[in-house]
């Protein structure tokens, strides 16, 4: 068996340090998310999505693309879509 491309393993070491970090601090993504909507509620909903794909990776086949304009919506909406999603 061939040693692994010293590039490689750094590379996967790497993404085992990462996902060690994330796993330890799951349990502070809702207090943050919480946080962060208070100012922001696009940018909550930004880093929902992002921290979803850790959890169910974008579809490729049959999805639908929905392109929404976040700073055309009211700050009430938003924040009605981010309690929804945070629920």
């Amino acid at each position: 068996m061939e040693n692994q491309n010293p590039a490689n393993e750094a590379e996967k070491e790497f993404r085992e340090v990462l996902e060690g970090m994330l796993m330890r601090n799951a349990k502070y993504l809702d207090t943050w998310l919480v946080q962060v909507a208070a100012t922001r509620p696009s940018k909550a909903l930004e880093l929902y999505l992002k921290a979803a794909e850790f959890v169910a990776p974008k579809l490729k086949s049959a999805a639908i693309e929905a392109n929404i304009n976040f700073d055309n919506m009211s700050e009430k909406d938003l924040d009605r879509l981010v309690r929804e999603l945070v629920q």
